[in-house]
């Protein structure tokens, strides 16, 4: 995701509520993806263009990342690295609970 890849809205909603769907374990739906693409369109988006951390084109739908200071990649790969290794920890805790004892 750090790459500087041209992504669409679209395409932003379906990884954003495949997270969601992951993360809570129920199945979203297609007006689930249109308010998480209204809500990226009007409020994230625009912020982070703003701060500079990306490039939108509201009229193509096109999102890009802007060229980040090397800090700031770092402490983003950390945070996902981070969140990977919970997620893998409350998988691990999940599986042995399940366990018989």
């Amino acid at each position: 995701m750090l790459e500087h890849e041209e992504r669409t809205v679209e395409d932003l909603a379906s990884v954003l509520s495949g997270w969601e769907a992951t993360t809570t374990g129920t199945m979203y739906t297609s007006a689930d993806r249109s308010a998480i693409r209204l809500q990226l369109r009007h409020s994230h988006l625009p912020q982070l263009a703003d701060a500079g951390l990306i490039e939108y084109d509201s009229n193509d739908e096109a999102v890009r990342l802007e060229s980040l200071h090397p800090q700031v990649t770092r402490v983003i790969r950390q945070s996902v690295e981070a969140e990977r290794s919970d997620e893998a920890e409350q998988s691990d805790e999940a599986e042995q609970s399940d366990e018989p004892a």
